[in-house]
């Protein structure tokens, strides 16, 4: 891209910028849209996610009631850096050079682009991959935060599909009951879990004195007398002389 394309590029952004947050002399100056926080960067790395971060700028248009979806392009577009930022001014080159209005049609376009841009192939087959292998080592509040992370960006995925997948990675005892309710959908499984977590285990305490790997409380293991070590009978009570 060499200076003057550049210089239309900016120009564009700006008009566009201008006419989301430009001053209005109607009176009505408090329904104006205005972005209220920074734009989160994007560098197009190995270890960000598109689609998070895509998501969060949504939200971001949707609380300051940007609805115009070529300023949405613009304002996202703000927070490119390294790779994605080399991406994009090579999309508007290529727009430039089409003598094209926009340089995408519309924001689905825009994400189109992008996720294929930065997205691995098989990104879809590594997360449910990472959801498959997925499992309880603590509460189940922790333990379903990070299943809604992953599921949260996974495309497509059956409800009872979702419902294996967390039953899968409960602790036995509680695998058990939650599979005795058999549950239809995640939100259902997800509840019946916490529910039985808390009625067997109470809440706030630890999670080292709350769970081991059987899903049996650890206080109840405190009172179970030692064997002897040569026998399967309990150790005799020593009695004070």
């Amino acid at each position: 891209m060499d200076a003057e394309q550049f210089q239309t590029f900016l120009q564009t952004l700006i008009t566009s910028l201008a006419g989301v947050t430009g001053p209005q002399n109607n009176g009505n100056q408090g329904n104006v849209a205005r972005i209220a926080v920074k734009i989160p960067s994007y560098k197009g790395t190995p270890e960000e996610n598109v689609m998070t971060w895509m998501l969060q700028v949504q939200n971001i248009f949707a609380a300051q009631k940007i609805e115009d979806e070529q300023s949405c392009i613009h304002y996202a577009a703000t927070g490119f850096e390294g790779a994605a930022l080399h991406w994009y001014l090579n999309r508007v080159q290529a727009a430039t050079v089409a003598k094209q209005q926009h340089v995408f049609a519309d924001w689905a376009t825009f994400a189109n682009a992008l996720r294929t841009a930065f997205q691995p192939p098989n990104h879809q087959q590594y997360l449910r991959q990472q959801l498959k292998k997925l499992r309880q080592t603590g509460s189940v509040q922790e333990y379903g935060m990070q299943f809604r992370n992953l599921l949260g960006q996974i495309e497509g995925m059956g409800d009872l599909d979702q419902v294996a997948y967390f039953i899968d990675g409960l602790k036995p005892a509680t695998r058990m009951e939650v599979s005795y309710q058999a549950p239809t959908d995640f939100e259902t499984a997800w509840t019946l879990a916490v529910r039985y977590d808390i009625a067997m285990y109470g809440v706030g305490k630890p999670t080292t004195q709350r769970y081991n790997n059987d899903n049996t409380p650890s206080q109840q293991r405190q009172h179970c007398r030692p064997l002897s070590p040569n026998t399967d009978q309990p150790t005799p009570m020593e009695l004070d002389q």
